[in-house]
């Protein structure tokens, strides 16, 4: 939903929340492209270096040039948009003089020096001279987000209005989709050529399924020996549907097995695996009074963001909004 972008993409407290090497991690590919506007607000400009430092390096892993080029711009014009929207909620606050009491915003910064520096306020002046944000510029951005969440709470969260009756016509409409699928909890030791050589792979089962068979316990094993990288939890995969996760050889030695029973070894290519049906859960459906509180979250959520996006619609008829093109081939990295 875009109005909870503000609490992510450009709070104070998002400032704060990474290292250094996150900041670096989260370095716009600005640098590679020329700067120049992305926005016009009503006179006050958004540069294309602004949107781009919200855009994470990570979003261009293991992608082609095109992927890149159309990722980029899909996150570009959602980040482009927040920030158009966070001008116009903030000259609508100006507009009709929203304004916080000074207690507030101290308030607010006392809770943030708390629960992320430990009370020490020095280190939260040293965490913003590594990241070369001025103490006043970064209040003045904590100003901000409070008045934001000041307007949104008065134009959206106070309009939302969910009654008894949606929640049960809701719940007549949708009742086969809210309850949870069936599944199966699955635990797998994965066992690799041992390197020493001094055994084979099938020996090497063999051994592990001696000890299984002796008593042994199955995260034990799965600890010691597997090859995965679940073996620190036992080989534990949780709940899953096995044909969307695993291969037919282990969604059919799956099938064979009772709750609590493992199987013998199923070899696939070089590898090896010992499969546990830890357990076993039917699907089921929600009764009203399960699913309530579920149903009127979705609600509140979706009706808020029909609230936001009508608020939002009507800023813009009432201000001048210019958007500029971005350049093609700027995600090329």
């Amino acid at each position: 939903m875009r109005a909870r972008t503000f609490g992510g993409v450009f709070s104070a407290l998002a400032l704060l929340a990474g290292t250094a090497a996150q900041a670096a991690d989260a370095a716009a590919p600005a640098a590679q492209m020329m700067d120049g506007v992305a926005a016009r607000v009503n006179g006050d400009s958004i540069t294309v270096a602004e949107v781009m430092a919200e855009i994470p390096n990570s979003a261009w892993l293991g992608q082609s040039r095109e992927q890149q080029e159309a990722r980029l711009r899909e996150l570009y014009g959602r980040t482009l948009d927040a920030f158009i929207d966070r001008r116009l909620i903030l000259a609508a606050a100006k507009a009709q003089e929203t304004k916080l009491q000074g207690w507030v915003l101290n308030d607010r910064e006392r809770e943030l020096v708390d629960s992320r520096f430990g009370g020490d306020r020095n280190k939260l002046l040293a965490a913003l001279t590594e990241r070369r944000i001025s103490y006043e510029d970064w209040r003045k951005g904590l100003e901000e987000d409070l008045l934001i969440g000041a307007m949104r709470a008065e134009f959206v969260d106070k309009r939302v209005s969910v009654s008894p009756s949606d929640i049960r016509s809701y719940y007549t409409t949708n009742r086969a989709a809210l309850g949870t699928a069936a599944g199966v909890r699955v635990a797998i030791v994965t066992l690799t050529e041992p390197a020493s050589g001094k055994e084979t792979l099938a020996q090497f089962g063999d051994r592990v399924l001696k000890e299984l068979d002796g008593g042994a316990d199955f995260a034990a094993v799965a600890r010691q020996y597997s090859a995965d990288s679940r073996a620190p939890q036992g080989g534990d995969w949780g709940f899953v549907q096995p044909e969307e996760k695993f291969a037919g050889p282990i969604v059919q030695a799956l099938a064979a097995l009772k709750p609590g029973q493992y199987s013998r070894l199923v070899r696939l290519g070089d590898q090896a695996y010992v499969i546990r049906k830890v357990e076993e859960k039917a699907a089921t459906t929600l009764t009203i009074e399960e699913a309530w509180p579920l149903i009127e979250r979705r609600l509140r959520e979706s009706q808020a963001e029909s609230l936001y996006r009508e608020w939002m619609a009507r800023l813009r008829r009432g201000a001048f909004v210019q958007v500029f093109e971005l350049p093609r081939a700027t995600a090329a990295r």
